[in-house]
């Protein structure tokens, strides 16, 4: 089904991953930029379909964003 996540606030660097950062209000949510996870962009509607495993939600919140120390880059 199709779910609203949030809005991407940024995109972060974890090693040699690029994670978007998407808020949803109360949480952080990392999403990493590559295949599987996005399936497609719509530049003019501004949208990214992702597709993400079960679980996923519960292992990227903000509590894990203190494993991986990402910084900020330009995308």
């Amino acid at each position: 089904t199709d779910a609203v996540l949030g809005k991407i606030t940024s995109v972060t660097k974890a090693g040699l991953n690029h994670l978007l950062v998407v808020e949803d209000g109360e949480k952080e949510i990392l999403i990493p930029v590559n295949a599987p996870f996005i399936t497609s962009v719509n530049k003019t509607k501004k949208i990214i379909h992702v597709s993400l495993p079960e679980g996923f939600l519960d292992l990227w919140t903000y509590a894990h964003r203190y494993y991986y120390h990402p910084a900020q880059i330009s995308w």
